[in-house]
């Protein structure tokens, strides 16, 4: 038996299950034997990039590098008829519990997140004018999803009508060397 679940109830589930742990898996070795490779954080396309590959290897610690420590994310959901509790807000704390519960997992068969092709990633200035120097990204084709595999029922849980706006903020750490971490997520999602 097959079900879908939204990432509000998922996440919400995962985190209490989690109850704040943060562990890290065995890095996965690439064809030629070495490890995973994550892309230097120096611009906001290749922290996407981290994200996925993070999310997808269920690594908590890339993972953690990947937010700043003012994050705050949302999802609105619209297929839920009671606005009470169509907006979920989520802080780092709960992004790292949740990728904790994912990593230990045994009933998780696989987890990937798909952002799209990076070549439709274009960069955008801030919407926000007491942050200029913060940069966006939009996707409006973004999916992702959890296939949970538990005794005899799956459960999958996807997303495929959202919209997505990463906003990142940069780090100087030497002059002419910026990295970039993710301030806000905000996903938005249209009944189908």
């Amino acid at each position: 038996m097959k079900q879908t679940l939204s990432l509000a109830l998922v996440t919400a589930c995962l985190c209490v299950l989690a109850a704040g742990c943060i562990f890290s898996p065995a890095k996965k070795k690439d064809d030629d034997g070495g490890t995973t490779a994550y892309p230097r954080l120096d611009n906001p396309q290749k922290v996407l990039s981290a994200l996925q590959q993070a999310y997808g290897n269920r690594d908590s610690v890339e993972y953690e590098k990947l937010y700043d420590v003012s994050y705050i994310g949302t999802s609105t959901d619209f297929s839920n008829p009671d606005p009470d509790t169509q907006v979920s807000t989520f802080r780092k704390a709960d992004e790292l519990s949740h990728i904790g519960v994912l990593q230990h997992s045994t009933t998780i068969s696989s987890v990937k997140l798909d952002l799209g092709p990076n070549t439709t990633w274009a960069r955008l200035p801030s919407d926000d004018p007491s942050r200029p120097e913060w940069a966006q990204i939009q996707i409006s084709q973004g999916s992702w999803y959890i296939d949970i595999l538990d005794g005899r029922d799956e459960y999958l849980v996807q997303s495929s009508n959202s919209t997505l706006t990463f906003t990142f903020a940069p780090t100087v750490v030497a002059p002419a060397d910026t990295l970039w971490k993710i301030i806000r997520w905000n996903e938005i999602h249209q009944p189908a």
